[in-house]
């Protein structure tokens, strides 16, 4: 059986209501403070500050100065802050290498920059083992991530894969991959139920594009601890809109 964790202010796992955030894909760092205010203000529960989207040269003070003056502001509204590196393999914007992959996780931690970091799985093992390890001693929740643009895999190799990655003990799992039909969509909404009592992490399971939407608002009924919706801008194929997403949540969850 899953455990619940935090996300800042926010819980999130089994027994819990699924979570929505909502991405900040701006470009330059006066616009990450407007999209931070904009969510502050909306229902969301978290933030998802992709730093992909800003440039590659951005000051590291101007950086950690914007970090903590969003997680103030969103701390203030009760709401976490995810911060997230994606990179080009992972259908992001961040083109380096894995060692400055590792160098830029490594600072978002030291700086404190985010109540939760999300980690690639298809990152260097050795370097994964040094983030979860750093992570630990922080007390900074990881959420676990891996992407498939392209297609669904099999019930069998999605059930392999979320075994491996729950060996490495992160707060949350993450798995996004693309339906091509709806016999995909079911395959998705069967790993939500197996990993619910099979995996001691939560997870977070979606599909992609149009035939995926259904999979991003199923709520408790087939457990995904955490989705994503969009105020503006998405950053997933597929993301509906905040008010729309919670709408639906909260029809399927009784609330």
């Amino acid at each position: 059986m899953a455990t619940t964790f935090n996300i800042g202010p926010i819980t999130l796992g089994p027994q819990v209501p699924t979570q929505v955030a909502v991405p900040i894909t701006a470009t330059t760092l006066p616009e990450v403070l407007e999209q931070g205010q904009a969510i502050s203000s909306s229902t969301a529960d978290l933030a998802e500050w992709r730093l992909d989207y800003l440039p590659g040269d951005t000051g590291e003070a101007s950086l950690k100065q914007t970090g903590t003056d969003l997680q103030t502001a969103l701390h203030k509204q009760h709401k976490g802050l995810l911060v997230t590196l994606r990179t080009k393999a992972q259908g992001g914007n961040f083109t380096g290498d894995g060692e400055a992959y590792l160098t830029q996780l490594q600072f978002l931690l030291q700086q404190g920059l985010g109540d939760a970091l999300d980690l690639e799985w298809t990152t260097d093992p050795e370097w994964r083992r040094q983030i979860l390890k750093a992570s630990d001693l922080l007390g900074v929740p990881v959420v676990l991530s891996h992407h498939d643009f392209k297609a669904t895999p099999s019930l069998a190799a999605l059930q392999d894969q979320l075994t491996q990655m729950a060996t490495l003990k992160p707060a949350l799992l993450k798995i996004a991959v693309m339906p091509q039909s709806t016999a995909d969509v079911l395959t998705i909404l069967q790993v939500a139920q197996w990993a619910a009592t099979t995996l001691e992490a939560p997870l977070a399971i979606m599909g992609m594009g149009t035939l995926g939407k259904l999979t991003r608002v199923s709520g408790n009924l087939f457990p995904s601890a955490l989705t994503f919706a969009t105020l503006d801008q998405a950053s997933a194929p597929g993301q509906i809109s905040l008010a729309r997403t919670q709408e639906i949540l909260a029809l399927l969850q009784g609330s």
